[in-house]
């Protein structure tokens, strides 16, 4: 499959994509399509956001970035995989690759969608903080559509693993309760897991940063620490003129 195949099934027909990939699984030639497509997205979005300082950290960034959701989806995949196949979840290494890589490809997606408007507020604005912030919404916007998308297609594949039970009476009246399973400790966990793959990926945004490159300082290739990305984003919105 081509890559300007790929991303038209992806833009046309997403729900057919999704059942494939968590029927049989997408084939070797789909996965390669799929991740060529997505770092390619990327590293171009990467090079536009780091072309407002210079072209040392548009090619630093071009290469941050999909090392950015490519390392947070490494750390979490293993809990994920590990902690469903533990509650019950029959879907294979495969498929659930194949969904985090499908929901991955459709972050860099609605980055490239919106490479129009950063190109935009890069072209048009001096403001580095304000250039920063507006990068920082589009992130979240991208990376909330992704995870929704993975969230959705997880939460389905839930349900059919324990189908809702009716709660039903004996002959004197009494109610009898269902067997418990652990449809809601999956459903909890997904939930936890979302949540924790936002908190990573944000975190290691802020320890890979800079991705714009702070026109007042020097070039600098990694984050030195010592905070977060939510005190980094405060100070921005607050620094911003």
């Amino acid at each position: 499959m081509s890559i300007s195949s790929t991303l038209q099934q992806l833009l046309r027909n997403k729900d057919e994509v999704v059942g494939r990939t968590l029927g049989e699984g997408l084939t070797t030639k789909e996965f390669t399509a799929l991740f060529t497509l997505c770092l390619g997205l990327m590293v171009g979005y990467g090079l536009l956001i780091g072309a407002r300082y210079d072209a040392l950290q548009a090619s630093v960034s071009a290469i941050k970035l999909p090392l950015l959701f490519l390392l947070t989806a490494v750390i979490c995949f293993p809990t994920l995989y590990m902690f469903l196949s533990y509650l019950g979840i029959r879907q294979g290494l495969k498929q659930l690759m194949g969904l985090l890589l499908l929901s991955l490809t459709y972050i860099s997606l609605v980055l490239a969608a919106f490479a129009p408007v950063t190109f935009f507020f890069l072209i048009t604005t001096n403001g580095y903080e304000f250039y920063k912030f507006i990068n920082i919404v589009v992130f979240g916007i991208a990376g909330f559509i992704g995870i929704r998308l993975f969230y959705a297609q997880m939460g389905e594949i839930i349900n059919a693993a324990w189908p809702t039970l009716q709660v039903t009476t004996d002959e004197t009246g009494h109610l009898i309760m269902p067997a418990t399973n652990n449809k809601q400790k999956a459903q909890w966990f997904l939930m936890a897991w979302a949540v924790m793959f936002a908190l990573i990926g944000a975190q290691l945004s802020y320890t890979l940063s800079p991705f714009f490159g702070d026109p007042t300082k020097t070039f600098i290739l990694i984050n030195e620490g010592g905070s977060n990305f939510f005190l980094d984003v405060r100070e921005t919105i607050r620094n911003i003129k």
